[in-house]
């Protein structure tokens, strides 16, 4: 079983699991961006052209100008998904910088889900994690945390890296970003 089957049965699993009434829209968002990011920015290495692949994430390219915010004037493209508990964009730069926004989540919510991704794609490489950053903005402190995973079995590295805030002013309370380098 591949990988991302594994992943997202997983986080099916715990979805039925759980009472339907207990499972939160905090809950449900932060699965999905999980969901995306493992498959898209993990799994599928941050590949352009894999979005429209899957359908399950019901993904639509932003316009033009949506598309630049999102990929701060680098080339490379962007998509949405809204869903009943949340908002998504997807964005992956031609250098294959790819990026999960989540418009609302509890920082520790997306910090679980998002270890949780990075557990799923080791295989027996080695993981380390950079030291914590915040920043102060106007809406309030973006914790920043970034892992570099050197996988047993390639000649490439990954720097995973996950930002958060619980400010309610927030543009954006998560963003899950991936890239891997020395390899396409």
């Amino acid at each position: 079983m591949s990988p991302r089957k594994i992943f997202s049965s997983a986080l099916i699993l715990v979805a039925l699991l759980a009472p339907v009434a207990a499972v939160s829209a905090q809950d449900q968002s932060a699965a999905f961006a999980a969901n995306l990011f493992f498959s898209l920015c993990l799994i599928e290495k941050g590949n352009p052209d894999s979005p429209p692949q899957y359908p399950e994430f019901r993904l639509n390219r932003l316009r033009p100008d949506a598309e630049a915010m999102f990929l701060s004037g680098k080339p490379g493209k962007a998509w949405g998904a809204n869903a009943s508990f949340g908002n998504f964009v997807v964005s992956i730069t031609d250098d294959r910088l790819c990026s999960v926004h989540v418009r609302r989540v509890a920082a520790s919510k997306a910090t679980e889900v998002f270890l949780l991704a990075l557990k799923h794609i080791t295989d027996g490489g080695a993981m380390q994690e950079l030291p914590l950053e915040k920043k102060n903005y106007s809406y309030g402190t973006v914790v920043t945390r970034s892992f570099a995973y050197l996988p047993k079995q390639q000649d490439a590295f990954y720097l995973a890296v996950l930002s958060t805030t619980d400010a309610p002013d927030a543009p954006v309370q998560a963003i899950m970003s991936s890239r891997r380098r020395n390899g396409t």
